[in-house]
């Protein structure tokens, strides 16, 4: 009943069949619960409910199948913990546990199973440290706990192991130093051990385990260098310890790794030469079958600090599929040797130091699909020869000093998706012949000196329909910009900036309703602002300055009530905006003179209106103390006033004082057209009066003494 379309729960009909030897129905959709009347079935010896959904927790009754040997329950939803009655099943062999939402520390679940021969409980949210048991189970022979937040040091015990296989503990929390035991499992043939937090050097008894096929520490914080003992693993077909920090030179012992089909050294902190030993691996064939490599052929040596230059033996690693030196700081010319690599498909040297011309010879990989001389110094032109690896998918040599016209031959890639020969010293004008690029989705010309239309470019754009990214900026095209545009349907990013473009921006434009970034600026554009623009309903850069288009107010309708205008330095911006904008995307455009002259307008009546206010604050508190300056004299002609009032308004009259000083030093420094205005503001009746030469605490004093 395996991988049909069965769905719902296992009928509990099926209950009564006690004679079952073997029970499939994986690759089903199967749900609920695991019935825990399979217990009773005491003939199973096989219970395969793989690739369903079952939920629930895993019934401890299977302990009770005494003919037990295969439990497979991988590929479900089921949660809870491992129950430890499945150690009952005295004939217990595999048990396969991955794949669902078990959860809990394991404790001693699993230490009585002293018949299994595979524990898989990969793919779960199992947590806490690592069982020591493990080591001491006398069948076992695959241990995978692989994808799970187990933590901690991995026990001693755990190496104790005489039969043990292979050892899966990746992408786990584990931390700590490995311990020199591991050497004590002569029979591991696989260790994983990749995404952790392991720390210090990889223990030099690691050369101890002479059946080792595979062996991965990806991304982990292993130091220390590469320990020569490992190069007495003969056996090893994969090995793996990028990501880590590991220093040094790459010994060149590492040739005596015969065997060796995969070898990854990226990212770390390798320094020197690399050794032309290293080619004498990747040449065998027949390699071990322990060892199931299913990428073979990959040397990555990327983004350490290795120098010198690439060793012409590396020609001898005929098996290569994947050749990776980028980022370090190689030098000197590209071997010639690389074109015996027959079987290459990527091959990236990008980011070192290269010079020299591209070798024409590189034509012959006719397997290779991505191609990356990125940020080096090469010179010269781009090989016409590179027309004839029709299975170029990617190809990219921005950063250099490449001179010359792109050639025909490049519009015989059909299969090509990504070209990028941007920063370069390119001239001349693009050939038609590439828009028989039929694949392309993106394409970087940018900051070259090509020239001439852009037209032809584009005379196939019906069949770009795929194409998201078209960069040309920073060059010399002329001419308009075709209306054929509007035919790149899937385009996101368009970016025209920086040339000689002249005439209006075509109205088909707008049909490109996935564009996000569109620049034309710096060109010689003219009309009006297409306002049809507004409309595109993904658009969040707009930038048409530094051309001669002019506009009316932008619309506040569509995308453009979404964006906001930032106008070139020369003009006026209203600073309240910039709150606002900062929460906006961004858009260019050019500014009219009626815009420019609504901005004036609008801070003119904003300054007029902030300078009344201002104004009339001032007069109303002049008119305060005259007022209070006049009640004072009206005391002088009350001699029963008590002396307490006396005092208190005494004491206000002095801080009345200060305000009218200040309010004097303010007149003093403010404007003639200010003062004016204040003296016109005087009530008349207090100008007669010679006694508001005095000041408060003045007319106090007369009247107390």
């Amino acid at each position: 009943m395996a991988f049909n379309s069965l769905s719902g729960p296992i009928p509990d009909e099926l209950s009564g069949l006690h004679s079952v030897i073997s029970f499939s129905v994986e690759g089903n959709a199967l749900s609920g619960a695991v019935p825990s009347w399979f217990g009773s079935w005491q003939n199973l010896s096989s219970l395969l409910l793989s690739s369903n959904a079952f939920n629930a927790t895993i019934p401890p009754e299977l302990g009770n199948c005494s003919k037990l040997q295969i439990l497979a329950l991988d590929d479900n939803q089921l949660t809870g913990n491992i129950p430890a009655s499945l150690c009952n099943a005295p004939l217990l062999g595999t048990l396969t546990l991955n794949m669902n939402n078990l959860s809990g520390t394991i404790n001693d679940a699993l230490l009585w199973c002293s018949s299994v021969l595979e524990i898989d409980l990969a793919a779960n949210q199992f947590l806490g440290p690592v069982p020591g048991y493990f080591g001491n189970l006398p069948s076992l022979l695959l241990l995978s706990l692989s994808s799970n937040q187990f933590s901690g040091v991995l026990p001693d015990e755990l190496w104790n192991s005489r039969t043990l296989l292979e050892i899966r503990l990746d992408s786990n929390h584990l931390s700590g130093q490995l311990s020199p035991l591991l050497g004590n499992v002569s029979s591991l043939q696989y260790l994983i051990l990749d995404n952790n937090q392991f720390v210090g050097s990889i223990p030099p008894e690691i050369g101890k385990l002479r059946a080792l096929t595979v062996l991965s520490t990806f991304g982990n914080n292993f130091s220390g260098e590469i320990p020569l003992e490992l190069c007495n693993c003969v056996q090893i077909t994969s090995l793996n310890l990028g990501s880590n920090a590991l220093e040094g030179t790459i010994p060149p012992q590492i040739g005596q790794l015969i065997n060796l089909q995969y070898l990854v050294l990226s990212h770390n902190k390798l320094v020197g030469k690399i050794p032309s030993e290293i080619c004498s691996d990747f040449q065998v064939i027949n390699i071990p079958v322990s060892s199931f490599i299913q990428h073979h052929g990959t040397l990555d040596l990327s983004w350490n600090q290795l120098n010198g230059s690439i060793p012409q033996e590396i020609g001898n690693c005929t098996v290569l599929v994947e050749l990776l030196l980028a980022g370090n700081n190689l030098e000197g010319l590209i071997p010639l040797d690389l074109m015996r690599l027959s079987n290459l498909t990527t091959l990236d040297l990008s980011c070192n130091l290269l010079s020299g011309e591209i070798p024409t010879l590189l034509g012959e990989l006719h397997n290779l699909q991505g191609l990356n001389l990125a940020f080096n110094a090469l010179t010269g032109s781009i090989p016409a020869e590179f027309g004839c690896i029709t299975s170029l998918v990617q190809f990219n040599v921005t950063g250099n000093q490449l001179s010359g016209p792109i050639p025909d031959q490049l519009g015989n890639l059909t299969s090509l998706t990504h070209l990028d020969v941007s920063n370069n010293r390119l001239t001349g004008n693009l050939s038609p012949s590439l828009a028989n690029m039929v694949s392309i989705v993106g394409l970087n010309l940018e900051f070259n000196e090509f020239t001439g239309s852009i037209a032809g470019l584009l005379s196939q754009s019906w069949v770009w329909h795929q194409v998201q990214s078209l960069n040309l900026s920073h060059n010399s095209f002329s001419g308009a910009i075709p209306s054929s545009i509007g035919n790149l349907t899937g385009l996101s990013f368009l970016d025209l900036s920086s040339n000689c473009l002249s005439g209006c921006i075509p109205a088909d434009i707008t049909q490109l309703a996935q564009l996000i970034y569109l620049d034309l600026s710096n060109n010689s554009l003219m009309g009006t602002f297409p306002a049809s623009l507004c409309t595109l309903p993904n658009l969040e850069l707009l930038n048409l300055s530094r051309n001669a288009i002019t506009s009316p107010i932008i619309p506040d309708v569509g995308v453009c009530s979404k964006l906001c205008p930032a106008h070139q330095p020369s003009t006026v911006q209203d600073d309240d905006d910039d709150d606002q904008c900062s929460m906006m995307s961004f858009m260019i455009i050019p500014m009219t003179m009626q815009q420019h002259g609504n901005k004036i307008s609008m801070r003119r009546v904003k300054a007029i209106i902030g300078m009344s206010v201002c104004t009339g604050a001032f007069i109303l508190l002049l008119l305060f103390l005259m007022t209070l300056r006049y009640y004072y004299h009206w005391i002088r002609g009350n001699p029963n006033k008590d002396p307490e009032s006396k005092m208190k308004l005494n004491s206000f009259a002095e801080v009345a004082d200060g305000l009218m000083m200040m309010s004097s030093s303010t007149g003093t420094t403010s404007s003639g057209g200010k003062e004016q205005l204040l003296m016109m503001s005087t009530p008349p009746m207090f100008e007669e009066r010679p006694l508001l030469k005095l000041s408060l605490s003045q007319v106090l004093q007369v009247h107390t003494y």
